[in-house]
């Protein structure tokens, strides 16, 4: 469909994408969700201040139907740093986001994309931010960067206590998390996570952006064997169909 048909969803006559229509994205179950973008998303105008963000609903729903290296694909020429004129903010905590996610899923570790996550983040966020803050930590953790990740708790720890960050210390238990993770300590990621999930909407974003959290606990409840608490979690949503691409555990 040509960038300027107003015939197709998510368009205005111009081409450009409507604030209403992201939603749309996000409610749609996942097969239905390609379906709907498969067609006309790939002629969508890339100066739209969603062309990031929306390009992450379609990465997320293709990893949802195990099309990994579609996802990918999508998701590295149109999300990284370089390939979007998208904010900062939204081109950082979705670059970091599905790398983690994809990693959850079962897929290796990208390196230079992190790489080039970490030199955009050290770029463009000197300080402190809230959204930013509950990514910073799978941006370190995925990289090794021991060091740099104690700082950068110990730092939102110190902010959070004192009452400087609208979050609190929410951000210093994702970023804790996320290091427990990579370390394979699921014992204690599933300590910080269970009595923080019902606090991560402090950070703000989507409810499909805080899947990143309660998929990162699925799979540390997988990981440990605790299939029947990961299956009872699931069980607990009842007001929407998430997805849950996490590696050893069937979707719910």
């Amino acid at each position: 469909m040509p960038s300027g048909s107003s015939s197709g969803p998510g368009y205005l006559s111009s081409g450009r994408w409507r604030w209403s229509d992201e939603p749309r994205t996000r409610r749609t179950p996942g097969a239905q969700r390609v379906d709907l973008l498969d067609g006309w998303l790939p002629s969508s105008d890339r100066a739209s201040v969603l062309h990031c963000h929306i390009w992450w609903h379609y990465a997320l729903a293709l990893l949802a139907v195990q099309r990994c290296d579609a996802a990918w694909e999508a998701f590295s020429q149109n999300c990284l740093p370089g390939t979007t004129t998208s904010p900062p903010i939204t081109v950082f905590s979705d670059s970091s986001s599905f790398m983690w996610r994809t990693e959850l899923a079962g897929n290796p570790r990208n390196r230079d994309s992190w790489e080039s996550v970490r030199e955009f983040y050290e770029k463009n966020f000197p300080q402190p931010m809230v959204f930013v803050d509950a990514h910073v930590g799978l941006l370190y953790a995925a990289l090794g960067e021991t060091e740099q990740l104690q700082t950068t708790i110990s730092l939102l720890t110190e902010l959070g206590e004192a009452s400087r960050l609208p979050a609190g210390t929410t951000g210093a238990e994702l970023a804790r998390a996320y290091a427990a993770f990579v370390d394979e300590k699921w014992s204690a990621v599933i300590d910080v996570l269970e009595p923080l999930i019902p606090q991560v909407v402090r950070i703000g974003g989507s409810r499909a952006q805080r899947d990143l959290m309660t998929n990162t606990l699925l799979a540390a409840y997988v990981r440990s064997g605790r299939i029947d608490e990961a299956r009872a979690f699931c069980a607990r949503v009842v007001d929407r169909r998430p997805t849950r691409p996490v590696a050893g555990f069937e979707l719910c």
